[in-house]
């Protein structure tokens, strides 16, 4: 069994307090509540639930038997009259709704900041470390200046090798020649 009205059941708490309003008496059997609320598809474990609400709310007072079940209902028409001008029930039960969800997200929000936190963390200084890594490679490659003299030499390394190809493919006979 649900702690707290689900929206539903707050606009039929509203219905039944505008139905209490046009009752032309101050107090209600229990046969009418429960025919109200059966009406409405409503348990009578619920219906009883919701005039707890109501009587906590000081809307109306139940007057109940030995056995704890509901006799009658006694309400006040102008607090009735009251309550529905200045808030319903329904808004009550979309703020208690809405504080409710906010304390879960605020509890999700502060075991998830630190998770987050901390990856972000790694994430920083992973990236600050390859940055440095990147920084220092480069220094390391700017350090070896080549002289003109060791261009040179490399270069006439690559012709004389380039030219000692040319002439052993000019040696050696093609595949169409071998044939005739």
């Amino acid at each position: 069994m649900k702690d707290n009205l689900t929206e539903r059941e707050s606009k039929i708490a509203d219905l039944f307090l505008e139905f209490l309003l046009a009752y032309e008496k101050n107090y209600v059997v229990k046969g009418i509540v429960y025919h109200f609320f059966d009406k409405q598809n409503i348990s009578k474990e619920r219906t009883f639930f919701i005039c707890k609400f109501l009587e906590r709310k000081s809307l109306v007072s139940l007057n109940l038997n030995s056995e704890s079940e509901m006799r009658n209902l006694n309400f006040d028409k102008l607090k009735i009259q009251d309550f529905l001008k200045n808030n319903e029930i329904n808004k009550i039960w979309r703020t208690e709704s809405k504080i409710s969800n906010d304390y879960t997200l605020s509890k999700w929000q502060v075991k998830s900041f630190w998770i987050a936190l901390s990856f972000g963390l790694l994430g920083g200084i992973y990236s600050t470390v390859e940055i440095i890594k990147s920084l220092t490679i480069k220094e390391d490659v700017k350090e070896k200046p080549v002289s003109k003299e060791e261009m040179e030499l490399e270069l006439s390394k690559l012709r004389t090798l380039i030219l000692n190809q040319k002439r052993d493919t000019l040696l050696t006979p093609s595949n169409s020649e071998k044939g005739k």
